[in-house]
Formats: structure tokens, C-alpha cells, sequence
């Protein structure tokens, strides 16, 4: 056996996950800067990219007889419901429902929609690929958490992706001229949106950034407190001082308040709101809890600060007259798409079929001035798509994933910011879902799926550490 064969595979196996943290990194770090994400030829090459590290990723698995650090069958029902779902991506595509009546697959106006679920074959295909892109990343982001020491430094990673996108946007706002890819933009002008078009899409991303620099920076401060020695300065500049992490979260704000997006700053209220209340709850001293409070304050008050400086234009969105006018044009376009469900509640019109059948529901009531090619809210998006049923399901996901990262044990984990970060992020996803589409950007979505698996990696930990101290004492 040569002395390649002969290496240990739990030695190969670390070897393996951090390469896949370097290449995740770098997938979360690059695509947003295409446009967010939002274009088809990088759903693609996004796909490729993945796909060709997972075929390498079992390769040198069986290569090495590594046993990979979490399998399906442990989240056996999350696994099920992924699964069902893809393959009803699939099933949307196919010509198997010629035997259904029109009355099932009919348009608006009587005509038969063809013997396809979906109005739009390649988009459905495309939309197939993107959800199995987001599976992947899931899988490897899992192998990644399932050890604590590379989670809490791929915690650090993902905020420090955010800290450079933010960095990267305010350059390109103030000292390039706001540009987009350095050149003049055709959207958005006079609002930080970095490497995307939408500055929506862009506060969401750098609203994630808001709960990770917050759990990061509350957890560190509790244990400081909880020990109950050193001076404040080791608090602050320390090896894994929390000064870095005050200024990334700094930056992201300062980013966040200058998009002008009124939803993005709610939900990263919201977010941060969650994760400060987790952070306390999981705390067992009164002194780290109250530290921690009057770390909240002074972030709103650096929050308000910020907003004096860089957030004119949003406070001026946030006037009675201007957001009256969205919510009723958002009400409109909600009833309108909700009447769109209503017409295929259990087989929807097709992956990424939005923009293809909404204009057969379009009603004089909602601007003809405008291409209504989204939903505006990622739910009313996936029930239109896939209908009430499949099209539940990814937020049934998400939703099982919150739950059992909040039941978990935080006080047990050596680093439990990760997980805290999670749980303010979903928070922060699912405020800001309900009325806009950031999570329909791949940029976005990959972001936040390689933050709940870490969030949800975490979680094993105290598990696997009860079984350890077992064996070793047997």
C-alpha cells in the first residue's frame, strides 16, 4: 500500500473540510459581486463550481475510506423534504401531466397551458439547479461546523465576507462616484447596493452581518464577565478581542443605514434584537446579561448615530406620504399574485415562472409602468411556483432548522456564536421575506444557507461531546 493510501483518514478528513471552508469561502465571497448572484450564467457557473467539488469531495472520501462527519439520515426529515422537493422541481418539467384537463393546467383566459406543470421548462431547470447548488452548499457547510474549532473560525470567515462587501460597497458609493463593477449604475443612484443591482438585496446580505457581529461580540463579553478576570483591555485586544469585530460591525451598519432600504434596517433590527435576547438567555450571570444590555444600547445609539450621518434619504422613505404609497402598491400586487396562487393552489405555474404567468393576472389596479417579474415576497414566490404544498416546504425547512438550533444547549459549546448568529439571521430572513425578494438573489441565498448549517452543525456538538466523555470513562 503506498504511503498516500496509508494516511490516516481522520487526518485526511481534516485536510478535506478545510479545503472545503477555503472553497466555500471563496464561492460566498465572489458571487454577489456578479450582480448579486441574479443572472443565469451564474447560476450556472455557481452549480459547476459546487457540483465539481462535491464529485471531488466523495472522490476522496471513498479514496481515503473517510466516514463523513454528518450524513442525511441524521436529519432524516429536513433531508426528506429537500429531496421531495427537488424532485418535484423535476416532475414540473416533465411531460407527464398531458392526461390532466385543461381545467388543471388551463390560463386565465381557457386556453390549455401544455402538457408541462411549468409555463417555463428552462427556468424550472434552472431554478432545479440553483436548489441543488444551495443543498450542496449545505452538505459541505455541515462537514465544515460539525467540528467546533473550524465552525467558530468559519463564523469568523462569513462575517468577515460581509465586512468586505460593505467596505466594498461604500468605496464604490463615495469615493468611485457610485458605480456598480466601476461603472455608472442604472438604478439605485445615491444608495450603497455594492456588487448589487437591487440596494434591498444588498441591506439583507449586510443585515446577516448585523446578527453574526452581534453574536460574536455578546458572546465574547459574556465570557469575559462569566470568568470574571482580566482587565477591560483583554476584552477588547486580545487574541480573539472583540475590537476587530465592534469595527467589521461598524462598517456593516454604516453600509446597511446608506442602501436606503426601509425593510433591510427593520429586519436588522429585528435580527439583532433576537440574537442580543439569545445571547442574554444563554448567559448564567446577571452581570454578563446586563453587560450585554448596555452593549445593545450603545449599538442603538452608535445605530442612531450612523443614521444622522449616512441615512438623510432613509429616514425621508420612512415619511407617512412616500410609504403609504408602497404599501398600497405592494397590497395590490399581493392580492393580484394571491389570485395567481388561487388558480393552481396545489401544482403552482413552475420554478422561477413568476415573471412568465403573472402578466395573465396583471390588473389595471397595479402600474402597467412596471415589470412586475417578482413577487415581492419570497413566500407569495414559492406558493405561486410550486403551490400551497411543495411550495411550503423550504419553509419548513427553515423552520425545523430554528427550532432545533433553539432548543439546543448554547452554555455547552465552546463557541456558540455561530449558532446565536443563526437564529437571528433566519429571524432576519423571514421579516424581510414577507414583503421584498432578497432571498430569490443566489448571492444572498447561498450566504445564509452556509449560515444555518453552521448554526445547525453546531447544535451536535454537545451531543457528540456527552458520547466522547462515555467512551473515554467506559
Amino acid at each position: 500500500m503506498s504511503k498516500r493510501r496509508s494516511k490516516p483518514s481522520r487526518q485526511a478528513r481534516s485536510v478535506l473540510n478545510n479545503r472545503t471552508l477555503f472553497v466555500l469561502a471563496l464561492l460566498l465571497l465572489v458571487t454577489p459581486l456578479m450582480l448579486g448572484g441574479n443572472r443565469p450564467a451564474v447560476w450556472a457557473l455557481d452549480a459547476m463550481f459546487v457540483f465539481a467539488w462535491m464529485v471531488l469531495y466523495v472522490w476522496r472520501v471513498m479514496r481515503y475510506d473517510i466516514t463523513p462527519r454528518v450524513l442525511p439520515s441524521q436529519f432524516p426529515v429536513i433531508a426528506g423534504l429537500f429531496f421531495a422537493f427537488a424532485a418535484y422541481n423535476l416532475v414540473q418539467i416533465l411531460p407527464v401531466f398531458s392526461f390532466l384537463s385543461n381545467n388543471i393546467l388551463a390560463f386565465p383566459s381557457g386556453h390549455g397551458g401544455g402538457d408541462t406543470i411549468s409555463v417555463a421548462r428552462g427556468d424550472t431547470f434552472l431554478a432545479l439547479l440553483r436548489w441543488l447548488t444551495y443543498g450542496s452548499v449545505f452538505y459541505l457547510a455541515l462537514q465544515i461546523a460539525a467540528n467546533p474549532g473550524r465552525s467558530a473560525f468559519f463564523t469568523r470567515v462569513l462575517f468577515a465576507i460581509i465586512v468586505a462587501h460593505a467596505v466594498y460597497g461604500l468605496l464604490l458609493r463615495f469615493q468611485f462616484g457610485d458605480k456598480i463593477l466601476f461603472v455608472h449604475k442604472w438604478a439605485y443612484l445615491g444608495s450603497v447596493t455594492g456588487g448589487f443591482v437591487n440596494r434591498n438585496s444588498f441591506a439583507t446580505f449586510l443585515a446577516f452581518g448585523v446578527s453574526l457581529g452581534a453574536a460574536l461580540i455578546g458572546t465574547r463579553v459574556a465570557k469575559y464577565r462569566q470568568n470574571n478576570r482580566g482587565k477591560l483591555i483583554d476584552l477588547l485586544t486580545a487574541r480573539d478581542g472583540i475590537i476587530l469585530y465592534v469595527a467589521g460591525l461598524l462598517l456593516i451598519v454604516m453600509a446597511l443605514v446608506a442602501t436606503d432600504s426601509r425593510m433591510g434596517n427593520i429586519s436588522a433590527l429585528a435580527g439583532l434584537t433576537v440574537t442580543c435576547a439569545i445571547v442574554i438567555a444563554s448567559s448564567s450571570s446577571g452581570a454578563s446579561a446586563r453587560s450585554i444590555l448596555g452593549f445593545l444600547a450603545l449599538l442603538l445609539v452608535g445605530f442612531g448615530v450612523v443614521v444622522m450621518f449616512y441615512g438623510p434619504v432613509l429616514v425621508d422613505r420612512f415619511n407617512y406620504d412616500t410609504a403609504s404609497v408602497s404599501v398600497a402598491v405592494r397590497t395590490t400586487l399581493y392580492e393580484q399574485t394571491w389570485n395567481m396562487i388561487m388558480h393552481r393552489p396545489l401544482i403552482g405555474f413552475g420554478g422561477n415562472g413568476f415573471e412568465f404567468a403573472f402578466p395573465l393576472f396583471h390588473q389595471g389596479a397595479l402600474s402597467a409602468d412596471y415589470l412586475w417579474d417578482l413577487a415581492h415576497s419570497t413566500y407569495m414566490a414559492l406558493w405561486s411556483e410550486y403551490g400551497l404544498v411543495f411550495g411550503s416546504m423550504p419553509l419548513v425547512i427553515v423552520a425545523l432548522i430554528f427550532w432545533r438550533i433553539l432548543r439546543s444547549d448554547f452554555s455547552l459549546a465552546d463557541d456558540a456564536a455561530g449558532s446565536i448568529a443563526a437564529i437571528g439571521v433566519i429571524v432576519t430572513a423571514a421579516v424581510h421575506s414577507t414583503v421584498d425578494f432578497s432571498l430569490e438573489m443566489e448571492g444572498v441565498t447561498l450566504l445564509f444557507v452556509a449560515i444555518i448549517a453552521n448554526g445547525i452543525g453546531e447544535t451536535r456538538l454537545p451531543r457528540e461531546r456527552s458520547e466522547t466523555a462515555e467512551a473515554k470513562e467506559s
